[in-house]
């Protein structure tokens, strides 16, 4: 059987330039405590031909805003707060798109909410404490129309220490759905837009599902407890069931360092798939080929990040007209580092083009609204 490249939309804008980023940081001294030493949202630049940062603003101080999300309409910037009350921080994008304003904020019903996303109506968030999934309505401008709606997941898995119970860890449209990773239970949880659940893909026991990214025919989803990239097929008919079809270690779970798969992403035209890797601190990627119906990854390169713990990064920008590769920025969460790579097309290789200290960074946005 034949495979090749199915080219795919571009998930960001093509840049030229410098490309605006919001960054979300950790607390120093550990999740729980009192915003410090910059814990809050970030604004940087990069460029996208060189890799060269700007020097970083604090423009919100927040009591860990581990996950950002931007609404459609570019007006407003969600801000997941992972703490033990657990709260959706609401913040007004300036016109002049360099600051931020608080509006209000919006309880998630769970603790520590670790992931958010946004669609044109609704904001979801991820309780990785409670192990529940909330959503609120928003309006056109992208503000909150009433409280939080929340599903409790139920379930555990075989690892004591980390599935003793659920834990949502990501949740983002798929195809004319919502689903939810939850790390605990071994699950991938199917919603509608309007919230009812659907059921769920059930992953190998021990799994601990962490993120997942959608290409057309499949869902890719990384693996935390067993370091592995996970092809779930989404079959040619809307009525198909999902199904766990290819698995592709990232590395074991009895490796020194032990590696901890952490986000997953695509390149700009969708091509080649992005995942990175803490412990190891490297950046690992594939081909993403098809065949007929059928999606599977083909190795490429891994590559080091040049620094410690990639929790998160964003895929800023395409190639130059004087480099053929991808732009990616990494947020070195205990490095305490912006690192921007360039990504080689046809090997897969990254390199190390730029840095800039940031206090434990763990999210990077880019601003997908042109100013």
């Amino acid at each position: 059987m034949t495979s090749e490249t199915t080219p795919r939309i571009p998930s960001v804008p093509l840049w030229v330039g410098t490309v605006p980023l919001w960054i979300g940081t950790f607390p120093a001294a550990g999740l729980g405590t009192e915003p410090d030493r910059g814990e809050g949202v970030w604004r940087v630049d990069v460029d996208a031909a060189t890799g060269a940062f700007t020097a970083p603003v604090q423009v919100v101080t927040a009591p860990s805003p581990s996950f950002l999300a931007l609404h459609p309409s570019g007006r407003t910037l969600y801000a997941a707060s992972e703490t033990d009350t657990g709260v959706a921080v609401v913040l007004a994008v300036d016109a002049a798109r360099e600051s931020l304003e608080p509006v209000t904020s919006v309880p998630t019903g769970g603790p520590s909410p670790c992931h958010v996303s946004a669609t044109p109506d609704t904001v979801w968030l991820a309780n990785y404490g409670g192990g529940s999934v909330a959503r609120f309505p928003v309006d056109e401008d992208g503000l909150p129309l009433a409280t939080s709606s929340v599903d409790q997941h139920e379930g555990s898995g075989p690892d004591a220490d980390r599935q003793e119970g659920p834990h949502a860890h990501f949740v983002a449209p798929v195809r004319d759905e919502v689903w939810s990773a939850d790390l605990g239970t071994d699950q991938l949880v199917r919603y509608t837009p309007d919230g009812a659940v659907i059921g769920a893909v059930q992953m190998l026991a021990g799994t601990g599902p962490r993120h997942f990214v959608h290409v057309p025919g499949a869902v890719l989803v990384v693996g935390e407890l067993d370091p592995a990239v996970f092809v779930v097929s989404l079959g040619d008919e809307e009525t198909a069931e999902p199904t766990v079809t290819h698995t592709y270690p990232l590395g074991s779970a009895t490796s020194e360092p032990r590696p901890y798969p952490s986000h997953v992403a695509l390149s700009q035209d969708g091509s080649r798939l992005y995942v990175a890797v803490r412990g190891a601190d490297t950046i690992v990627a594939y081909a993403v080929e098809t065949s007929g119906t059928e999606v599977s990854l083909r190795a490429l390169a891994e590559s080091p990040i040049g620094g410690a713990w990639p929790r998160h990064f964003a895929v800023v920008a395409g190639p130059t007209a004087d480099d053929d590769g991808d732009l990616v920025v990494v947020a070195q969460q205990n490095g305490d580092e912006l690192t921007s790579l360039r990504v080689d097309r046809v090997t897969g290789r990254a390199r190390v083009l730029g840095s800039v200290s940031l206090p434990a960074p763990g999210c990077v946005l880019v601003d997908s609204v042109e100013g």
